[in-house]
């Protein structure tokens, strides 16, 4: 990384991307990588978890492997799983009994990083119970949506990012 601002010539101070002067950065490539704060705009290393300004998260937990993400990005960096309705997914998943691996759990004895743990219905209950009672609206899901977060996913999603 730079040791100086390469337009105004200020000092780098660590644990910043732009120059606090002339809002240059000191590192194009981790400039490209960084994390912006949705309240002050500025750019952090994408190591940093909270704003220091503002302190707000920068960062969103997985609900299914809690591992960290950078909040602009529109699913988990660990298991690939989209973020806009997880917690909807997980509660689901939970109440039908099925179980969950991380694809970065070792697999259960397939291919694809331990998915099929939770595609597969347990061996105690037939897949036409599964889904005896889907689109009938008897799931505990029912009733009137969550509370909006504000969190819109086109508005996260990086255009850099396929």
């Amino acid at each position: 990384m730079a040791k100086d601002c390469p337009r105004c010539g200020a000092p780098h101070e660590v644990g910043l991307i732009l120059c606090k002067f002339c809002r240059t950065p000191f590192d194009e490539e981790e400039a490209r990588r960084a994390t912006p704060c949705p309240k002050c705009k500025d750019l952090f290393p994408e190591t940093t978890q909270r704003c220091p300004r503002c302190d707000i998260w920068l960062v969103v937990q997985c609900v299914f492997c809690d591992a960290l993400t950078p909040h602009q990005r529109p699913e988990c960096d660990a298991c690939g799983e989209v973020f806009a309705g997880a917690p909807q997914r997980k509660a689901a998943r939970d109440a039908a009994g099925l179980s969950w691996s991380s694809p970065a759990a070792p697999a259960q004895g397939g291919s694809f990083g331990g998915l099929e743990a939770w595609a597969s219905p347990p061996p105690e209950q037939a897949a036409a119970d599964l889904f005896s009672s889907f689109g009938k609206g008897s799931s505990e899901l029912e009733g009137p949506p969550p509370p909006s977060t504000g969190w819109d996913l086109e508005s996260w999603a990086s255009p850099r990012r396929k």
